[in-house]
């Protein structure tokens, strides 16, 4: 366990990409500090602290761009800081545009009934670098917004969209590596995805869901199919916090609001994990794999500890065995089908044989353990 914040760690962020076994965490009163994951010793080293001043609200997220750039910082307010990480400093403070604010100039009569209150104000929840560190996604309430990064030199400037709007609250958001896709989720797990145009600084709705070959940053987007496993039976809405994945190791990870840290297969089309732990006393807010991909890292904000967890043999084993069981499911047959039908010129009519061939499997199946028993 890695202790050393003194108040609420409310995110952590991956800092760049050179060195995958750092990662950068904040608490609200400001302080950051950068982590050095030892995975041979288990152990953190906290390499680097810096102070971030700011007198209009706490700090709510961060994002580090992966060039190691520039931090960008979040508040409990619609104003959003970036600092040039050598040397240390802010260079520009940006404020987003406040919905309420603006209908209230319209509407002033309406807004004073219908005012929210100090706690359901937006806050900047999520920050989201792209692969090459040229963009952000910033997630301010139940609207997106993107942070340009490119022309440098305090000319950073935010997309003028209305693109982005969700019916509850942003609390992920992922980016394709080419920078052609962006997904967003709500904290009750509302997805869309958006097309995005660099060049003409343009962001719409998908028309179609993006190819299943994407590669997304900084992690695979947590309602993705391939993770429906992750929520269990029993959750109403908003239980599950974060997950991650080893797609060469055929491992996923979950965390969620009770505490649990789960361990299952992937791709995970079943609930059932091959581990279960309950050691943090509160949500698991964030968690990650390390580069190694024999280390699982948790964060939880509330108590203001991260953990260290290793994959070891027997889990490993376990991994096997339910990877060879799942031959004969008819979840895995049907994944199999739908890969198989993908790579073939008549996708509409390979697609239509998936359901009725493993209803005919499982019936063959069945067929032989009656005359077998």
């Amino acid at each position: 366990m890695v202790t050393g914040h003194g108040e609420e760690i409310v995110d952590s962020q991956l800092v760049g990409v050179s060195d995958p076994t750092k990662h950068a965490t904040v608490c609200q009163n400001g302080i950051v500090r950068v982590w050095n994951f030892d995975a041979m010793h288990m152990n953190a080293v906290c390499e680097q602290t810096y102070s971030i001043r700011n007198s209009s609200g706490k700090v709510s997220a961060i994002g580090w761009t992966c060039d190691n750039k520039y931090l960008i910082v979040g508040t409990t307010t619609n104003k959003l800081l970036i600092y040039l990480i050598q040397p240390f400093k802010l260079i520009k403070a940006l404020f987003i545009p406040n919905e309420t604010s603006s209908n209230h100039a319209k509407k002033p009569s309406i807004i004073l009934k219908q005012a929210p209150q100090k706690s359901e104000l937006p806050i900047i929840k999520v920050i989201c670098s792209s692969f090459n560190g040229k963009l952000c996604a910033i997630g301010y309430g139940r609207k997106g917004y993107i942070l340009d990064l490119r022309k440098g030199k305090r000319q950073f400037s935010l997309w003028d969209l209305d693109a982005i709007q969700m019916r509850d609250h942003i609390s992920h958001m992922y980016m394709s590596k080419d920078n052609l896709w962006l997904c967003v989720i709500s904290e009750k797990y509302e997805t869309q995805y958006f097309n995005m145009a660099m060049s003409e600084n343009i962001l719409k709705p998908a028309t179609a869901l993006p190819p299943w070959t994407i590669e997304w940053w900084p992690k695979l987007p947590l309602t993705n199919w391939s993770l429906q496993g992750l929520y269990q039976e029993g959750w109403k809405e908003d239980e599950l916090n974060d997950g991650d994945c080893l797609i060469d190791r055929s491992l996923a990870a979950s965390g969620d609001k009770f505490g649990i840290v789960r361990l299952h297969t992937y791709p995970t089309l079943t609930k059932q994990p091959l581990f279960c732990a309950l050691h943090h006393s509160t949500p698991v807010t964030s968690l990650f794999f390390l580069k190694d991909e024999h280390h699982l890292v948790t964060v939880n904000g509330n108590d203001k500890s991260i953990f260290c967890w290793k994959i070891e043999a027997p889990a490993l084993e376990l991994l096997h065995f339910f990877v060879f069981n799942k031959i004969l499911n008819s979840n895995l047959l049907h994944f199999l089908l739908l890969l198989f039908c993908s790579s073939t010129k008549s996708f509409q009519l390979s697609y239509k044989m998936i359901v009725p061939i493993t209803y005919l499997i499982n019936f063959c199946q069945k067929i032989y353990w009656l005359l077998n028993n």
